[in-house]
Protein backbone atom coordinates (compact mmCIF):
# COMPACT_ATOMS: atom_id res chain seq x y z
CA UNK A 1 0.00 0.00 0.00
CA UNK A 2 2.84 2.41 0.76
CA UNK A 3 3.95 2.15 -2.88
CA UNK A 4 0.54 3.38 -4.03
CA UNK A 5 0.05 5.93 -1.27
CA UNK A 6 3.25 7.82 -2.15
CA UNK A 7 1.64 8.85 -5.45
CA UNK A 8 -1.37 10.29 -3.64
CA UNK A 9 0.86 13.00 -2.17
CA UNK A 10 0.54 14.68 -5.58
CA UNK A 11 -2.63 16.75 -5.35
CA UNK A 12 -3.51 16.17 -9.02
CA UNK A 13 -3.60 12.36 -8.64
CA UNK A 14 -7.11 11.12 -7.95
CA UNK A 15 -6.54 7.38 -7.92
CA UNK A 16 -3.61 5.03 -8.39
CA UNK A 17 -3.31 1.32 -9.02
CA UNK A 18 -0.55 -1.24 -9.68
CA UNK A 19 0.68 -3.14 -12.69
CA UNK A 20 -0.38 -6.77 -12.76
CA UNK A 21 -0.22 -10.08 -14.57
CA UNK A 22 -3.90 -10.37 -15.54
CA UNK A 23 -6.08 -7.46 -16.53
CA UNK A 24 -7.65 -6.23 -19.76
CA UNK A 25 -5.83 -2.92 -20.15
CA UNK A 26 -2.45 -1.17 -20.09
CA UNK A 27 -1.78 -2.17 -16.48
CA UNK A 28 -1.04 -5.71 -17.67
CA UNK A 29 2.62 -6.62 -17.90
CA UNK A 30 4.35 -9.75 -19.09
CA UNK A 31 5.55 -11.93 -16.24
CA UNK A 32 8.12 -14.70 -16.16
CA UNK A 33 6.74 -16.81 -13.32
CA UNK A 34 4.38 -19.79 -13.60
CA UNK A 35 0.63 -19.36 -13.49
CA UNK A 36 -0.29 -19.48 -9.81
CA UNK A 37 -3.82 -20.69 -10.52
CA UNK A 38 -2.52 -23.80 -12.25
CA UNK A 39 0.27 -24.53 -9.77
CA UNK A 40 0.02 -22.75 -6.43
CA UNK A 41 3.20 -23.98 -4.76
CA UNK A 42 5.62 -22.31 -2.38
CA UNK A 43 8.28 -22.45 -5.12
CA UNK A 44 5.98 -20.64 -7.57
CA UNK A 45 5.06 -18.05 -4.94
CA UNK A 46 8.75 -17.39 -4.32
CA UNK A 47 9.31 -17.08 -8.07
CA UNK A 48 6.48 -14.53 -8.28
CA UNK A 49 7.84 -12.56 -5.34
CA UNK A 50 11.32 -12.48 -6.87
CA UNK A 51 9.88 -11.32 -10.20
CA UNK A 52 7.88 -8.58 -8.45
CA UNK A 53 10.89 -7.38 -6.47
CA UNK A 54 13.14 -7.12 -9.54
CA UNK A 55 10.46 -5.52 -11.72
CA UNK A 56 9.45 -2.87 -9.20
CA UNK A 57 13.05 -1.94 -8.34
CA UNK A 58 13.78 -1.51 -12.06
CA UNK A 59 10.65 0.67 -12.44
CA UNK A 60 11.02 2.69 -9.20
CA UNK A 61 9.35 6.08 -9.55
CA UNK A 62 7.74 5.33 -12.92
CA UNK A 63 4.02 5.73 -13.49
CA UNK A 64 1.71 6.59 -16.36
CA UNK A 65 -1.76 7.95 -16.85
CA UNK A 66 -4.21 5.23 -17.74
CA UNK A 67 -7.67 5.64 -19.32
CA UNK A 68 -9.34 3.24 -16.89
CA UNK A 69 -8.09 1.80 -13.64
CA UNK A 70 -9.54 -1.58 -12.73
CA UNK A 71 -10.71 -1.49 -9.13
CA UNK A 72 -9.44 -4.88 -8.00
CA UNK A 73 -6.65 -2.87 -6.29
CA UNK A 74 -6.53 0.92 -6.01
CA UNK A 75 -5.79 3.72 -3.59
CA UNK A 76 -7.29 7.18 -3.39
CA UNK A 77 -7.57 10.05 -0.95
CA UNK A 78 -10.71 10.73 1.04
CA UNK A 79 -11.05 14.22 -0.46
CA UNK A 80 -11.38 12.67 -3.93
CA UNK A 81 -14.11 10.31 -2.73
CA UNK A 82 -15.87 13.22 -1.03
CA UNK A 83 -15.74 15.21 -4.29
CA UNK A 84 -16.88 12.53 -6.73
CA UNK A 85 -18.91 10.20 -4.52
CA UNK A 86 -19.09 6.43 -4.26
CA UNK A 87 -19.40 3.87 -7.02
CA UNK A 88 -22.49 4.15 -9.20
CA UNK A 89 -24.70 1.22 -8.21
CA UNK A 90 -26.51 1.12 -11.54
CA UNK A 91 -23.68 -1.13 -12.80
CA UNK A 92 -25.05 -4.10 -10.80
CA UNK A 93 -22.59 -6.91 -10.06
CA UNK A 94 -19.62 -5.21 -11.66
CA UNK A 95 -18.40 -4.42 -15.14
CA UNK A 96 -18.18 -0.75 -16.12
CA UNK A 97 -18.24 0.61 -12.57
CA UNK A 98 -14.48 1.08 -12.84
CA UNK A 99 -14.77 2.69 -16.30
CA UNK A 100 -17.36 5.04 -14.86
CA UNK A 101 -15.32 5.84 -11.74
CA UNK A 102 -12.20 6.60 -13.78
CA UNK A 103 -14.24 8.90 -16.02
CA UNK A 104 -15.72 10.70 -13.01
CA UNK A 105 -12.29 11.16 -11.44
CA UNK A 106 -10.88 12.64 -14.66
CA UNK A 107 -13.93 14.89 -15.13
CA UNK A 108 -13.29 16.23 -11.61
CA UNK A 109 -9.80 17.31 -12.72
CA UNK A 110 -7.73 14.51 -11.24
CA UNK A 111 -5.35 12.05 -12.90
CA UNK A 112 -5.90 8.31 -13.02
CA UNK A 113 -2.49 6.64 -12.86
CA UNK A 114 -0.84 3.24 -12.87
CA UNK A 115 2.30 2.81 -10.76
CA UNK A 116 4.97 0.81 -12.58
CA UNK A 117 6.79 0.27 -9.29
CA UNK A 118 3.92 -1.53 -7.58
CA UNK A 119 3.04 -5.06 -8.70
CA UNK A 120 0.05 -7.06 -7.49
CA UNK A 121 -0.64 -10.57 -8.73
CA UNK A 122 -4.25 -10.68 -9.87
CA UNK A 123 -6.20 -13.92 -9.92
CA UNK A 124 -8.34 -12.35 -12.65
CA UNK A 125 -11.93 -13.27 -13.31
CA UNK A 126 -12.44 -15.59 -10.35
CA UNK A 127 -15.80 -14.05 -9.44
CA UNK A 128 -17.11 -13.60 -12.97
CA UNK A 129 -16.04 -17.11 -13.97
CA UNK A 130 -18.82 -18.39 -11.72
CA UNK A 131 -21.37 -16.88 -14.10
CA UNK A 132 -22.61 -18.82 -17.09
CA UNK A 133 -21.16 -17.21 -20.26
CA UNK A 134 -24.64 -16.16 -21.43
CA UNK A 135 -25.34 -14.44 -18.09
CA UNK A 136 -21.91 -12.75 -18.15
CA UNK A 137 -22.53 -11.44 -21.67
CA UNK A 138 -26.02 -10.22 -20.74
CA UNK A 139 -24.69 -8.24 -17.73
CA UNK A 140 -21.78 -6.91 -19.79
CA UNK A 141 -24.08 -5.64 -22.54
CA UNK A 142 -26.59 -4.12 -20.09
CA UNK A 143 -23.84 -2.28 -18.23
CA UNK A 144 -22.12 -1.17 -21.44
CA UNK A 145 -25.40 0.40 -22.58
CA UNK A 146 -25.85 2.10 -19.19
CA UNK A 147 -22.32 3.50 -19.41
CA UNK A 148 -22.81 4.77 -22.96
CA UNK A 149 -26.16 6.35 -22.08
CA UNK A 150 -24.73 8.03 -18.96
CA UNK A 151 -21.69 9.51 -20.73
CA UNK A 152 -23.16 10.00 -24.22
CA UNK A 153 -20.24 8.17 -25.82
CA UNK A 154 -19.59 4.82 -27.44
CA UNK A 155 -17.49 2.59 -25.20
CA UNK A 156 -14.31 1.33 -26.79
CA UNK A 157 -12.60 -1.83 -25.56
CA UNK A 158 -9.47 -1.39 -23.48
CA UNK A 159 -6.09 -1.95 -25.06
CA UNK A 160 -2.97 -3.75 -23.99
CA UNK A 161 0.23 -1.76 -24.14
CA UNK A 162 3.39 -2.57 -25.99
CA UNK A 163 6.23 -3.45 -23.68
CA UNK A 164 9.90 -3.00 -24.29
Amino acid sequence: MSGLIKYLRKSDVGIVGPVTNAIGNEAKIDVSYKDLIMELTSENLMEMELFAKHYTIKKRGFFFEIPMLALYCAAMRRDVIDKIGLLDERFSVGMFEDDDYSMRIKKAGFKVICAEDVFIHHFGGTSFSKLHPDEYYKIFEENRKKYELKWGIEWTPHKQRNQE
